[in-house]
């Protein structure tokens, strides 16, 4: 029974009451839930796994939030059923997702609300959580995907870039396509080209010339052999403009972009 009591009500009990082994239990009884908290809030997992069986409160989670500590918190979810507060949710599940903690991600996001929840997808993907994006990229409404997936088709991550294409709607899978150009990541190029709209085309080759990455250039005219690219120059040889000649049932039409280009001086065409 002695086993029982905290060190500290051992040594602070008086003498006189210290054979009253019940006070000594009761006084522990009270002050243990207390300790497990502070020992929450330090992140004391050892101490909380020898004395699983015994009680805590929610202001054990509520340290454990404070701190950031994401490890003691799947800790109390699981075997203490404690539950981050409600208004905590929230801030909580969007700096775990920053962290790529996923397995505390996986344990609250199906409390979260879905706006939240996509929130928290946007927060992975700029931060490069790339883990927890592929645990959210379905979770939420397709919106939040988005943004993800142009921050994955900048950064080149081609898994990632495959699974978000699949929820994303046309206007986001151009602007991926786009970033892919500006930041030469030919293989996301290569992937999303099929997704994206035949009349965006245009825009993913200025994007690909004026950052110099002419290999995607060619990329997009070998599987487009419709089309042909005129690279604009001006008399230095700097690429400064580009335009896409259609054939359109008959003779190649210069557009008035073209034309409004070798009106500026940048007189050499190149066809490629």
């Amino acid at each position: 029974m002695e086993s029982m009591l905290l060190c500290s009500v051992r040594k602070a009990l008086p003498e006189h009451i210290k054979p009253l082994w019940h006070v000594g239990q009761i006084v522990s009884s009270y002050l243990l839930p207390k300790t497990l908290d502070y020992a929450a809030g330090n992140g004391w997992l050892n101490l909380m796994n020898r004395y699983e069986t015994l009680p805590c409160t929610q202001r054990a989670m509520s340290l454990a939030t404070y701190n950031e500590d994401f490890d003691t918190m799947c800790w109390l979810i699981d075997h203490k059923q404690l539950m981050i507060e409600d208004g905590a949710i929230d801030s909580t599940l969007s700096l775990a997702a920053k962290r790529n903690h996923v397995e505390l991600v996986t344990r609250l996001y199906p409390s979260a609300h879905a706006c939240d929840v996509g929130f928290a997808l946007e927060q992975a993907a700029d931060y490069k959580a790339w883990d927890v994006v592929k645990l959210l990229y379905n979770k939420c409404h397709p919106m939040f995907a988005g943004p993800a997936l142009c921050d994955a088709a900048k950064d080149g991550q081609y898994e990632i870039v495959e699974l978000l294409q699949t929820v994303c709607e046309s206007y986001y899978l151009n602007s991926a396509i786009l970033k892919a150009a500006k930041y030469g990541q030919i293989e996301i190029v290569s992937l999303l080209l099929d997704k994206c709209q035949p009349s965006f085309i245009g825009s993913v080759i200025v994007v690909a010339v004026q950052h110099k990455h002419y290999e995607i250039v060619k990329l997009l005219c070998d599987q487009r052999p419709t089309l042909s690219v005129a690279l604009v120059t001006n008399n230095s040889g700097t690429y400064s403009a580009v335009e896409i000649l259609r054939l359109q049932n008959g003779p190649e039409r210069v557009t008035e972009a073209l034309k409004k280009a070798i009106e500026n001086d940048f007189t050499t065409v190149i066809e490629c």
